[in-house]
Formats: C-alpha cells, structure tokens, sequence
C-alpha cells in the first residue's frame, strides 16, 4: 500500500475524533473542549486494558516525543494514534476509581488534538506527549496496570 495512502488511514479516523472532541460538528450547543471532558468519553476500540496496553503506549508516546523534538509533525501524528485510543478506552474505568485524573488525561489529550489540528507546533506537542506519559503512568497505577 502506497505510504500516503496508509497514513490516511490513520490520519482521518484521528482527525474526525479530533474535530468531534473540538465540536466542529456544526450544531449549536455542542461542548467546548474542556466540557467534553467533565463526562466519560467512550471508547475506539474493544481492546481490553492490560498492562503490556499500557508499555505499549508509554513506547509509543516517547515515539511522539522524538518525532516533535525532531520537528516531524507527521510522524508525531503517527506515533500518537495508538495511546490516544488507549486515553478513550481508560477514561470510562478511570472515571470510577480517579474522576479528577481521568479529567485531567482528558484535558491534556484535547490540547494535543487542538495542536495536531492547528498550530502543529513540535514544542508543545512534545510537551503535551511528555504531560500525557506522565499522567498515563498515574492512570496505570490507579488502575493496578503498572509494569511489573
């Protein structure tokens, strides 16, 4: 598959949470960023909370590190997709044990989505990845998934 064609695969489905999340959808009335995180945000996938889900994530987002801190904005998208689901997929099980993390995860997640659809500024993407590593490591902890 031509490499363009495989990052589109990725990009949209990602871009049209992201749009959703900044309610682009064009009703009136829908959430601000930071409002659609006082609720449970429902999961992308029905893959199941494990803690290798978690190492695999923590992996990914130091790959979303790299890739901003060397200016690659695409590759930042890219290496991002995977932890992001896990960020939908943890929130509802968060939400019961540790709302104000979940809310927490939530808002950092926003102002990345809100920079990969915007500004695309490396800096703060990778700081938002770095903000998101360390609060998926407390989610993992609260949820008993840390790496053993």
């Amino acid at each position: 598959m031509c490499p363009v064609m495989k990052l589109s695969l990725y990009v949209i489905p990602f871009l049209a949470v992201v749009l959703s999340a900044l309610g682009c959808g064009g009703a009136t009335g829908e959430p601000t960023p930071f409002e659609v995180c006082t609720r449970a945000i429902p999961p992308l996938t029905d893959q199941p909370l494990t803690r290798p889900a978690f190492e695999a994530a923590d992996d990914d987002l130091s790959a979303t590190i790299e890739a901003a801190e060397a200016g690659d904005v695409t590759g930042t998208q890219v290496a991002f997709f995977e932890p992001h689901n896990l960020t939908h997929n943890v929130d509802g099980p968060l939400r019961l044990v540790d709302q104000p993390l979940a809310i927490r995860l939530c808002n950092e997640v926003v102002i990345m989505e809100q920079e990969l659809a915007g500004n695309r500024d490396p800096s703060v993407m990778a700081e938002q990845a770095r903000k998101i590593r360390e609060i998926l490591a407390a989610v993992a902890a609260a949820l008993d998934m840390e790496p053993g």
